[in-house]
């Protein structure tokens, strides 16, 4: 069985809608945790397999930055994406604290778009700037390492 991690969306949960989908393990229930407790309500959440199953289109030569929580703590979501055909998934090796993800992902955003650095080099000078998270420890990381040489190209 896969570990879990979810998207979260911002429809509340119902065990009655989405019936197939939940049974299917491609969406599920998913909640807010502060500290050790579960702060109501609960949503829906998707899975890597609502992504392969149920996704329409594909996610051409794009980059997913996902900035939420254990995005690559394990690469089953950004394995699906890279099948619908994301050139890259950037997301944290573990949990992450909103100021910390929000610093990040604004100097990452700055080095790869308006310095045109690669993947690697962005992610790299992130990191000197920002650090892994200071509470949790967590790293931000791409997925697969070959994307390191990716860029983004201007265009008028």
């Amino acid at each position: 069985m896969r570990p879990p991690l979810a998207l979260f969306t911002s429809e509340p949960y119902s065990n009655t809608k989405h019936v197939y989908e939940q049974f299917t393990g491609q969406v599920g229930r998913v909640t807010f945790y502060e500290g050790e407790e579960p702060k109501e309500p609960s949503y829906f959440g998707i899975h890597s397999e609502f992504v392969k199953q149920s996704m329409k289109g594909k996610f051409q030569r794009t980059i997913i930055i996902m900035m939420g929580c254990n995005g690559l703590t394990y690469s089953y979501m950004a394995e699906a994406f890279i099948e619908k055909g994301a050139r890259a998934y950037i997301s944290w090796s573990n949990s992450v604290l909103a100021s910390q993800t929000d610093l990040a992902t604004t100097r990452l955003l700055q080095h790869f778009i308006t310095e045109n650095r690669t993947l690697k080099e962005a992610m790299r000078e992130t990191f000197k700037e920002v650090g892994p998270d200071p509470l949790y420890k967590s790293f931000l990381l791409y997925y697969p390492l070959e994307a390191g040489n990716y860029t983004i190209k201007h265009h008028r």
